[in-house]
């Protein structure tokens, strides 16, 4: 698996996406993995990491509180995919709903 969070850190888009494809069909097991990426200074590697979460569903629901942290991040699309991934999670919409109408007036 650590081959699959190294994808993650790639600069290029293609690669990136790929270990993210690889960690959500690894499902579950890969949490463990993805919990480290989430403070990583890679931006596009935290974005993926926050995403896959998302993707692996309710056994995730665990980081909620630090998915939360993450509305906050200073990167446009962190923030974006962590609000959708409190979606996807069930969290209390009051949270990340605000979050998502801010990320779709910005332009980074």
């Amino acid at each position: 698996m650590p081959e699959f969070i190294s994808m993650l850190n790639n600069t290029n888009l293609h690669i990136a996406g790929k270990g993210w494809l690889f960690l959500t069909k690894i499902g579950r097991d890969a949490i463990p993995a993805l919990v480290p990426v989430l403070s990583s200074t890679n931006d596009l590697a935290r974005a993926l990491a926050v995403a896959a979460l998302g993707e692996i569903g309710a056994d995730a629901r665990p980081l909620i509180p630090k998915i939360q942290s993450m509305l906050s991040d200073h990167t446009h699309y962190v923030r974006l995919n962590a609000a959708v991934t409190l979606g996807k999670l069930g969290d209390d919409p009051g949270r990340y709903v605000p979050v998502l109408v801010d990320c779709t007036h910005q332009g980074d």
